[in-house]
């Protein structure tokens, strides 16, 4: 399986996907209509880009963004979520890790990029254990 690319249009933060409703017996979350939107019309656009690839198992994401979105970290997974959502991955709980960066030629859209991991590179990566320290 080779790489893939998808352009598509900025996705709304994460922190604008969900808005409180109240309701007799309380409150729930219900998605925006501007994400709900966005999230249909990235699902068709990666379901034309793919041409018919999926990506079945782990994948690293290298995504461009363009100047002026400084909340990269709350865009990443509404991107991932629309790669799912239009049949390029199986599931994104198979995103092993990625990187995100600034683009200034970039004007309104975002560059994303899918790696397939072959599954004995990733058995190899995985022989260490990480630890974390708290100071």
């Amino acid at each position: 399986m080779s790489a893939m690319e998808f352009i598509l249009t900025v996705p709304p933060s994460t922190n604008r996907i969900w808005a409180p409703v109240r309701t007799r017996t309380g409150a729930r979350l219900v998605k925006r209509s501007t994400y709900a939107d966005w999230s249909a019309q990235a699902a068709r656009e990666i379901g034309t880009q793919r041409a018919g690839q999926c990506l079945l198992g782990a994948f690293r994401v290298a995504i461009l963004l363009p100047e002026g979105r400084y909340d990269g970290d709350n865009i990443i997974k509404p991107l991932i979520d629309a790669c799912q959502a239009g049949g390029a991955i199986a599931n994104d709980r198979y995103c092993v890790g990625g990187t995100w960066d600034l683009d200034d030629t970039r004007q309104g859209t975002v560059l994303v990029h899918l790696t397939p991991i072959p599954p004995l590179a990733r058995a190899q990566r995985n022989t260490g254990t990480a630890r974390m320290e708290t100071v």
